[in-house]
């Protein structure tokens, strides 16, 4: 195991609100932190996934940190560094963080290692569709390949991916799907691009069935109109952690209802009634990560929508599960959608600057 002794960059406070935790666990190279009390105590630690659970559990990114944190964690004593070097070395989990406190219970050190898989991503980009929703903006050029933010959405996508590390990402394209080979063609490529052509519209999920059969491990789905800043290895480190088959990336989405709701029972006895309440929802974020034995399951040459599929691998008794997104995220399959997205872009170009 390693150990770190400069570990003030992974202490924060359990009253820091979550938001500002995150801020300070995306700054670190191990994605953790230890959660202190007023007195430097250790309270807990905090993980990228711990985050993402409290997220699930309707823990809001304003709460403080010791909602989300995990308060019992696995940690070393000092003064007892033999035994507890033995007892680690049998821990066994994706990325191991342990805490190495002092006989006041003060932290001191950090011992850590990673077991994961730490292979290149394998992903699919789904780039098919005609984007009709767009109007002219589409009537000559795949969506795909519209800009926002002064780039093609693609190139928002497949950036994205090669940071996470992806080494194999394959495009299924039928729409215009030649300027978009020509695009990944003529790109500057850290990744091999493999373009996958669907002679006839095959929904969502039906180009899982073009995959060549070399393709046998956990795969990265992701739309090709969407644009966020989602960690994509999370998603995979996540995936691993919990033994998913599948898993969907849900984002966060409320609808204001611009009435008063009323609520009665069945004989239309008058129960109460909310003034403009607001609806929260998790909602899919086109990004998925599936194990072969889902993908697999989709037959060559038949239309498939992705909610067929996860329905179909839960039937099966498959484990799928859902990962929250509290990072950027735009679809932008409507005008008002891209025009938001070009925005935002570039804003933060602005602000890196």
């Amino acid at each position: 195991m390693k150990r770190i002794r400069d570990i003030e960059p992974f202490l924060v406070g359990a009253e820091v609100p979550l938001r500002e935790a995150l801020e300070r666990l995306n700054r670190t190279s191990l994605l953790c932190q230890i959660v202190v009390d007023r007195s430097s105590r250790l309270a807990g630690t905090l993980t990228d996934g711990d985050v993402r659970r409290a997220i699930l559990r309707g823990v809001g990114l304003e709460a403080q940190v010791i909602e989300a944190a995990n308060l019992h964690p696995i940690t070393a004593r000092l003064d007892h560094l033999a035994e507890d070097a033995e007892r680690l070395s049998q821990v066994r989990g994706l990325h191991v963080f342990v805490p190495a406190v002092d006989g006041d219970g003060v932290p001191r050190e950090i011992w850590a290692a990673t077991r994961g898989n730490e292979d290149g991503l394998t992903a699919l980009v789904m780039a098919g569709g005609k984007g009709t929703r767009l109007g002219a903006l589409t009537q000559s050029k795949p969506k795909p390949l519209v800009e926002a933010g002064g780039k093609p959405i693609l190139e928002h996508v497949l950036s994205r991916l090669e940071a996470a590390g992806a080494t194999d990402i394959h495009i299924s394209v039928n729409y215009l799907g030649e300027q978009i080979e020509a695009y990944c063609a003529a790109r500057q490529s850290r990744a091999s691009l493999h373009m996958l052509w669907e002679d006839q519209p095959f929904g969502t999920a039906g180009a899982l069935s073009l995959l060549p059969t070399s393709v046998d491990m956990p795969l990265l789905v992701v739309n090709g109109d969407v644009v966020t800043d989602i960690d994509f290895r999370a998603l995979a480190n996540f995936f691993e952690a919990q033994r998913l088959s599948a898993c969907i990336a849900v984002a966060h989405h409320e609808i204001m209802i611009p009435y008063g709701v009323v609520d009665a029972d069945e004989s239309g006895a008058f129960r109460g009634i909310q003034e403009k309440p607001v609806v929260k929802s998790f909602v899919a974020a086109g990004i998925y990560m599936l194990h072969p034995l889902v993908y697999r399951l989709a037959k060559p040459n038949q239309r498939l929508d992705m909610p067929n599929l996860l329905n179909e691998a839960r039937t099966a008794g498959l484990k799928v599960g859902v990962f929250p997104i509290h990072e950027y995220w735009r679809d932008v399959g409507q005008p008002a959608d891209l025009a938001g997205a070009d925005a935002d872009l570039r804003a933060q170009t602005e602000g890196a600057a």
